[in-house]
């Protein structure tokens, strides 16, 4: 019987041009769109939802993050789980340097993991919804509130900072791990949130 692995992702090399198309305009097209839709930057037209969902033009994503690192004054803005747009972001931008470095865009990315670092409060906690409206609502309801999807325990005694850039880096995909960290005061901490992150070492 035959046993076929996973391939780590530097054995890889995709020669379609139909796939390297689509790779190729994730990189030059969809990144720094999206990137700009979750500044708030692009200018979009969104009908209106006859489902009355509240769709509105404005991401505000990172505003939110904003926020509740004290960068910005204001209440969140969109979903409860708006911030998980931020991070599906930063995992799409992680594959894409496996095959198109991008020195802006690593730039870019570092900022970011500074950003979600600064909003993250002292015990750990980081979702923007329930640290900028719902203090006093955090893991109430757990079966609707999506901060599940934010939790992440890190054990490694690395800071934050330190492991989201070599994840971005190396490509590693980081779910549900438990790790030590270590704040960028190096005073140790527990960090949790959840992201789906990329954990294929390159190296």
């Amino acid at each position: 019987m035959q046993v076929y692995t996973t391939p780590k992702l530097n054995k890889v090399k995709v020669t379609s041009d139909f796939w390297k198309r689509y790779r190729e305009l994730v990189v030059k097209e969809v990144l720094p769109y999206q990137w700009k839709v979750m500044n708030d930057e692009a200018d979009i037209s969104i009908s209106e939802d006859p489902q009355n969902n509240g769709q509105d033009k404005n991401s505000h994503a990172i505003a939110n993050l904003k926020i509740a690192a004290g960068q910005m004054k204001g209440h969140h803005y969109g979903f409860p789980f708006q911030d998980t747009d931020v991070y599906k972001w930063l995992e799409a931008a992680a594959y894409s340097f496996g095959y198109h470095p991008n020195p802006d865009l690593k730039k870019i990315t570092d900022n970011l993991i500074d950003l979600i670092a600064d909003a993250q409060e002292d015990d750990g906690y980081l979702s923007t919804y329930f640290q900028i409206d719902a203090p006093e609502r955090k893991f109430k309801r757990l079966q609707q509130s999506h901060e599940l999807n934010k939790e992440w325990v890190i054990t490694l005694k690395r800071g934050l900072l330190t492991i989201m850039k070599l994840a971005m880096k190396r490509l590693w995909i980081l779910q549900s791990a438990w790790l030590t960290a270590s704040t960028k005061t190096s005073a140790l901490k527990k960090v949790r949130f959840t992201v789906t992150m990329v954990t294929q070492k390159l190296n």
